[in-house]
């Protein structure tokens, strides 16, 4: 596991699962990191996404979400980073579509911890010390 040195500022993640082991588990692992978190269904966002996503900074959702979710968000939600759980099978949004729809990230399952830290270490912010710090340490 790298190293925050808790010297960043916390990111606001919302996690979209219908599995509540994979939310308990990156919930853990985000909050660990000192970031905080909040979950959601995806039932959640099936034919609206409101103002629910206010307070978040980057959203974890599978790609089972669909293209309408994503494009809404972008729209509705424009400084929202998103990041795609891409399933085994590879289907779902191609990487051109992904792009235009302004998907940050995939992160490909079985999620691999690290991988995830090394996207939220891209997600600081350039001009802050903490970000030289924490994607440094990531790499020692």
């Amino acid at each position: 596991m790298y190293s925050t040195g808790g010297q960043h500022q916390p990111i606001r993640i919302g996690i979209v699962s219908d599995s509540s082991l994979l939310q308990l588990t990156l919930r853990s692992f985000l909050q660990d990191l000192e970031h905080e978190v909040v979950l959601f269904k995806p039932s959640d966002f099936r034919g609206k996404v409101g103002d629910s996503l206010t307070n978040v900074d980057v959203i974890i959702m599978p790609q089972s979400v669909g293209k309408t979710t994503i494009r809404e968000i972008a729209k509705k939600h424009p400084t929202i980073k998103m990041v795609i759980l891409r399933d085994a099978d590879g289907g779902g949004l191609s990487v051109k579509e992904a792009l235009r729809y302004g998907v940050y990230a995939y992160l490909h399952q079985p999620i691999h911890l690290d991988e995830l830290e090394l996207i939220l270490a891209r997600l600081m912010p350039p001009d802050s010390n903490a970000s030289a710090d924490y994607a440094f340490e990531a790499y020692t």
